[in-house]
């Protein structure tokens, strides 16, 4: 079974892409920031696909500890990861801002999370 990791999959199109995926039996992890709603998505998947293998991680995708931590999550959990589906995203404002770890905000949402996943 392929194993999945969409990012930003608390709603709109990644919640829609994890359901789809579900229902195709596939087993699908859902990240989001916010464990009570990712928790309450991965319950509803499970209910609409009658599939059971739906997880979640959390993380602050522009924090370099908190990818880390995610990634350390998932390498305890799981022994492969066959897509990685970079669907999280944010409208920043027009003004050049970096992290605390001094990376650009918009590439940090964009590929912190597969740069630390593929170290």
């Amino acid at each position: 079974m392929k194993t999945i990791l969409i990012t930003g999959a608390t709603s709109g199109i990644g919640k829609t892409a994890a359901l789809e995926l579900a229902q195709n039996g596939y087993n699908v992890i859902i990240h989001g920031r916010n464990e009570n709603k990712a928790e309450h998505i991965v319950e509803q998947i499970k209910d609409k696909s009658h599939n059971q293998n739906i997880h979640y991680l959390i993380a602050d995708l522009l924090s370099l500890p908190s990818i880390k931590q995610m990634v350390t999550e998932f390498n305890s959990r799981y022994d492969h990861l066959d897509v990685l589906i970079n669907n999280a995203g944010a409208v920043l404002n027009d003004q050049r801002k970096e992290t605390s770890d001094g990376i650009e905000l918009t590439m940090q949402l964009n590929v912190g999370t597969w740069l630390h996943r593929s170290s």
